[in-house]
């Protein structure tokens, strides 16, 4: 199990949303939250990247999967679990005086690379208690969420989409777009199509995006040396993996490495 999050000890801030917890969670199926202290009030935006997982409402199962949105309002009961081999997800604890989207409904949702990069860049805003930047990030991906959901962009696109991440993400080292393109049964120019309506990018950039978020992940979360991520992930070798990572992070494998466990001990 992974997890980065903080917990604001200020929750006042006065705009519409107001944002207090953000967590970005790697659950296994040991995993189990109960929240003892209900606050009717507060919303959970949950959005599930991977695996499964279960939530009891006030008494009510609610199931979700990978790219499923849920907001949460509990008045009386609230836990979750993870409820498959993983559940990986952000989640963030908000207050909306005008909440929008229907509480405790799930919705087929998915986060382009640039609303996991808002994600993370709210956390990060989080930590320095900059609780303005935070929810007005949070905010921003919020309304995405509401505007793609009211305008039913979930639609046949949605499933080729949510096919094609699992597909990818089950594939890091091996992935290529032909293989793709045979597992989904749609020719490659349709495939591109779809991609750059949907997502604006191409399988080719999102498998890269998706590998090095996982390379990350090791990084994070194992002891793994760079030249055994390298091989696992399907690089060529570790330099190659070096230079990818650090012309798309501007820094290398190894100094993200020691910069993440230096942060983690400071909060140890």
């Amino acid at each position: 199990m992974y997890f980065d999050f903080h917990r604001s000890e200020v929750w006042e801030y006065p705009d519409r949303i107001s944002v207090q917890v953000i967590y970005k969670l790697y659950t296994d199926p040991g995993y189990l939250s109960v929240h003892k202290i209900i606050d009717a009030e507060k919303y959970i935006f949950v959005y599930t990247m991977e695996g499964k997982g279960k939530f009891y409402v006030d008494g009510k199962e609610i199931n979700v999967v990978a790219n499923q949105l849920l907001v949460v309002n509990a008045k009386e009961s609230l836990s979750y679990s993870c409820s498959g081999k993983c559940w990986n997800f952000w989640l963030f604890e908000y207050k909306n005086s005008t909440n929008s989207l229907t509480p405790n409904v799930v919705y087929d949702f998915f986060m382009k690379k640039e609303e996991l990069m808002m994600s993370s860049m709210a956390l990060e805003a989080l930590k320095e208690e900059n609780r303005v930047l935070a929810s007005t990030l949070f905010a921003s991906l919020y309304y995405i969420a509401l505007d793609k959901i009211k305008r039913g962009v979930m639609d046949k696109k949605y499933k080729v989409i949510t096919s094609a991440t699992n597909y990818i993400r089950e594939n890091l080292s091996t992935f290529s777009v032909d293989d793709l393109s045979a597992y989904l049964n749609i020719n490659e120019r349709t495939l591109l199509n779809i991609f750059n309506d949907y997502l604006g990018t191409s399988p080719k950039k999102l498998h890269k995006y998706m590998r090095l978020e996982a390379s990350k992940e090791y990084l994070e979360t194992t002891r793994m040396s760079i030249e055994e991520i390298a091989k696992t992930l399907g690089y060529a070798n570790s330099g190659h993996f070096s230079a990818v990572f650090k012309s798309e992070y501007s820094i290398t494998p190894a100094r993200y490495r020691m910069i993440f466990n230096a942060g983690v001990s400071s909060q140890i």
